[in-house]
């Protein structure tokens, strides 16, 4: 009896696990998704200035693992003027 117990809390953490895994998935892809389209934008704006400003800006205000995740977004930011 208690070795079917343990079983079924094992099972039922495994679940919350799972679960919680899943979660944290689809939030990223949805902030992936919208990061993506903020540097689309940014690269769509008219300006070669205005572009690497917006770029700058979207840099500053993303998270290390999403800077970490986007790579060519640092690689913009290191390449902006210093005077800008």
């Amino acid at each position: 009896m208690l070795a079917l117990a343990t079983a079924t809390l094992l099972v039922l953490a495994f679940h919350g696990v799972v679960i919680g895994i899943m979660r944290q998935g689809e939030l990223r892809r949805a902030n992936d998704a919208q990061h993506d389209m903020a540097v689309w934008r940014c690269r769509s704006m008219g300006g070669k200035s205005a572009r690497e400003v917006c770029l700058l800006q979207l840099a500053l205000k993303a998270p290390d693992a999403m800077q970490a995740s986007h790579p060519g977004v640092l690689l913009t930011v290191a390449l902006v003027p210093a005077g800008l």
